[in-house]
C-alpha cells in the first residue's frame, strides 16, 4: 500500500460509518463465502467491511493506489476489465464512480458479464438545482485534485440510470434513496441482476 491519502486519514471515521450502513442495504444480496469485486476501490474500507460483514471473499480495483487497509488489490487502467474472467464474482459493486470513469456504459457492460449474480451501484444524481450544480463543482474538483486526467465526469439523473440499465438487459431490483444531513444531492443506490432471457421454442 502507498502512503495514506489525506482525504481517508480525516475522514476516516465517516467512511467506516458509511460502509456499515452500506452493508445493511445490500444485505439480502451477499452471502457467505461470495466473491465481491469492488471496482474503484478506493480507500478498500468498504471492500473491508464487506469482507468482515458477511465472510466472503473479496478483491479491489481502481486506477491508483489509495489503500487504507490491506485488501487484495490490483490496479487497472479505468476502461479494460477484459483481465477479469466472466463471471468471476458473484458481486461487483460500484460506489460513486461510474461518473468519472468517462464511459459509464462500458464499465457498467463489463461489470455485467464479471458479475454472476447481483451489480451494487451508488452515484449521485444530477437533478435539481442545487444538486446539478453539486455534481459539477465535485467533479471538476475529483478529477483534478484526485485523478489528474481531463476526463469530464458525467452524472445520470434516476431516469437516466434506469433507461440505461433496461439498455444494458439489467433488472433494478432494488433500490434506496440515500439521505444525510446538510446534503443537497440526491444519492441513490441500485441493486441489479442480469436479465434472463428465455429461449425461443
Amino acid at each position: 500500500m502507498k502512503k495514506s491519502h489525506l482525504q481517508y486519514r480525516l475522514l476516516k471515521p465517516f467512511y467506516n460509518k458509511e460502509a456499515k450502513k452500506m452493508c445493511n442495504d445490500f444485505k439480502n444480496y451477499i452471502t457467505k463465502g461470495d466473491k465481491v469485486l469492488d471496482l474503484g476501490c478506493g480507500s478498500g474500507i468498504v471492500a473491508n467491511k464487506i469482507k468482515s460483514t458477511f465472510k466472503v471473499q473479496v478483491k479491489g480495483i481502481d486506477i491508483i493506489d489509495m489503500r487504507e487497509v490491506d485488501i487484495p488489490f490490483e490496479i487497472y487502467d479505468g476502461k479494460d476489465l477484459s483481465f477479469i474472467k466472466d463471471n468471476e464474482f458473484d458481486v461487483v459493486l460500484i460506489s460513486y464512480v461510474l461518473h468519472h470513469t468517462g464511459d459509464l456504459e462500458n464499465i457498467l457492460s463489463q461489470a455485467k458479464r464479471i458479475a454472476k449474480k447481483h451489480i451494487i451501484i451508488y452515484e449521485d444524481l444530477n437533478e435539481g438545482f442545487f444538486g446539478k450544480f453539486y455534481c459539477l463543482l465535485h467533479g471538476k474538483l475529483y478529477d483534478w485534485v484526485f485523478l489528474k486526467n481531463n476526463i469530464p465526469a458525467r452524472f445520470l439523473s434516476e431516469k437516466e440510470w434506469k433507461e440505461l440499465f433496461k439498455e444494458l438487459n439489467l433488472d433494478l431490483i432494488h433500490s434506496k434513496e440515500k439521505k444525510y444531513k446538510l446534503s443537497f444531492v440526491k444519492r441513490k443506490a441500485f441493486i441489479l441482476e442480469k436479465r434472463v432471457c428465455s429461449s425461443a421454442g
